[in-house]
């Protein structure tokens, strides 16, 4: 049997499905100085900044800060063992990202490592503009990992831009695209065990039931969930309870009778009442936002004790 033309073998081959998670910079669930989703930070005093200036697809990228004289790098590492990810042992792999570096030349860089050899790209030029730069490596047999890493050569402080990261396998370089697991990323989820109360007659945020930091890009719904016990310090009397992105009341699902905001009828005085709450966000407006859950009492003290408030981003057609 002849083999396989390339022409043929390319778009059966995986050939620029992205093996990197977040390679677009877009989710930040430790907060917009730590490091995104799946990229770790290595490099004594370095630092992470979420860059919303200067981006080069969706609506966020990463600014590393390298410190004086310290070699930094922001690295996502593939697992490659007997049992893990070993078609890719043999195969050649590709990384390339988007980087805007300013002022210093030749010291910004990309590389590849299997934990048996590496590849560095060409060095970025450093006349301010994002530039594309690109890496291949040939997977070693005895590899232990494959590593795609940002580099930041020791020096001057610099904070270089990064954006569009994408691994794929083979030879050559695509146009970036997510990895199909990328709307999926981490829920968000915020707990607390404290008791809080409210006496007000507005609606206030429950403390630690704020998730900030929500990239959204317009083509995506947010899935949101909450639950606590409540009292009340005279009850039987009502409580109630809804959820915002920003300033704005997420609407009630489909179905829901009660009065809107959500209604809890008798919280008892001494007793754990149970509310749950289950909103979709349909397709918000391309933003970044704070969703919280916020609350009041129709009269007297609510109190609410162990809690949790999370959310899933998924694409929506």
């Amino acid at each position: 049997m002849p083999a396989i033309p390339s022409q043929l073998y390319l778009p059966t081959g995986n050939y620029g499905g992205n093996l990197l998670v977040n390679g677009d910079f877009e989710s930040w669930s430790s907060g917009v100085t730590s490091s995104p989703d799946g990229w770790t930070l290595t490099g004594a005093g370095g630092t992470i900044a979420r860059d919303t200036s200067n981006v080069q697809r969706g609506l966020a990228s990463v600014k590393v800060t390298a410190a004086l004289n310290t070699a930094t790098d922001l690295a996502q590492s593939i697992t490659i063992s007997a049992s893990q990810n070993t078609q890719l042992l043999g195969r050649s792999v590709t990384f390339s990202a988007q980087i805007l570096a300013s002022s210093v030349p030749w010291r910004v860089f990309l590389m590849l490592d299997d934990g048996v050899s590496t590849a560095d790209s060409f060095f970025h030029t450093g006349e301010g503009s994002f530039i594309e730069l690109s890496v291949t490596l040939r997977i070693d047999s005895a590899a232990t990992k494959i590593e795609a890493s940002l580099e930041i050569n020791s020096g001057a402080s610099i904070s270089p831009t990064f954006d569009s990261a994408i691994l794929v396998e083979g030879t050559i370089q695509t146009a970036f695209s997510q990895n199909i697991f990328d709307p999926f990323l981490k829920p968000r989820v915020v707990t607390a065990t404290s008791n809080d109360t409210n006496a007000t007659t507005s609606m206030v945020v429950i403390a630690g039931m704020s998730i900030a930091n929500v990239i959204l890009n317009g083509n995506q719904s947010v899935f949101l969930f909450f639950m606590t016990v409540c009292s009340n310090d005279t009850g039987p009397l009502n409580a109630r309870f809804d959820a915002r992105r920003g300033s704005t009341v997420i609407s009630p699902p489909q179905g829901n009778n009660n009065n809107w905001p959500y209604q809890l009828d008798n919280v008892n005085y001494g007793q754990n009442n149970v509310a749950t709450i289950v909103h979709l966000d349909d397709k918000p407006a391309a933003g970044i936002y704070t969703y919280d859950v916020r609350f009041l009492a129709s009269a007297g003290i609510t109190n609410v004790a162990d809690r949790i408030f999370g959310l899933i981003i998924f694409p929506t057609p």
